[in-house]
């Protein structure tokens, strides 16, 4: 057996795309966002953050059965290695596949990273609020995007999601449009949201940037008998127009 010189050169590229983790980072395994959906579908019910993992971690690991749904940047090396050393002597009649499989994993692995660097993810009392922007298109000096919410019931109470607060800022940190905490809904929608579902809207801003963030919070309701309402916090996301972001 011969080795296999292409998907020994992926499987370089997929270290070097590890090594762009910092020590502090973890990486979040993530669908990619639809550029899209906001004007198609811009909301449904979605599958849990469990299921998503495992079906992006088919193509990230193509080789190994478990893996896990994060990963800080020694664990990613590590995975990588293990999923690809037993296809480096691979039969020749096996190299085209192995080839389109280990280019698959890079392409996988290099759209989470550009993810990672435009999400977030919240949990507020059982309330798990992930964020991701992408993108769209520049027209002069206004630079479109789109976000996507994912808003994810891990706790034991039903609850209602009421209203949203967002604040977007550009490049320069400066305000440049407020959603007024307790505006209702999202998207037209109050979604009740039981014990292990996830409701998910797509939406879209403008900037004078093409750099900037959006932060804010949704206002919920526990549908037991006290009723609680509380805040299921956003954390800073960060728009950028084009590619891995850098520091605002």
């Amino acid at each position: 057996m011969s080795q296999n010189r292409a998907v020994l050169t992926v499987y370089r590229g997929l270290l070097r795309q590890a090594r762009l983790l910092s020590e502090e980072e973890r990486l979040v395994v993530r669908h990619p966002v639809d550029p899209e959906a906001f004007r198609r579908t811009n909301h449904s019910w979605a599958k849990p953050a469990d299921e998503i993992c495992r079906e992006t971690l088919k193509e990230l690991a193509p080789y190994l059965t478990e893996v896990p749904g994060q990963f800080t940047r020694a664990s990613l090396s590590s995975v990588i290695r293990n999923s690809f050393k037993s296809s480096f002597n691979a039969a020749q009649e096996d190299q085209g596949p192995l080839q389109d499989t280990s280019l698959r994993a890079l392409r996988t692995l290099s759209d989470q990273i550009a993810m990672m660097q435009c999400s977030t993810s919240t949990t507020t009392q059982g309330v798990n609020v992930d964020v991701t922007t992408a993108p769209l298109f520049q027209n002069e000096s206004i630079f479109a995007f789109t976000y996507r919410c994912r808003i994810e019931n891990r706790g034991q109470h039903k609850v209602q999601l009421l209203g949203r607060h967002w604040q977007f800022k550009n490049a320069h940190d400066m305000l440049v449009q407020e959603v007024p905490k307790g505006s209702p809904g999202v998207v037209g929608n109050t979604p009740i949201i039981p014990p292990g579902d996830c409701f998910e809207y797509h939406s879209a801003a403008h900037l004078d940037t093409p750099k900037g963030s959006i932060q804010g919070s949704f206002q919920m309701m526990q549908m037991d008998a006290a009723q609680q309402h509380f805040d299921a916090f956003v954390e800073r996301t960060r728009f950028h127009q084009n590619g891995r972001q850098s520091e605002m």
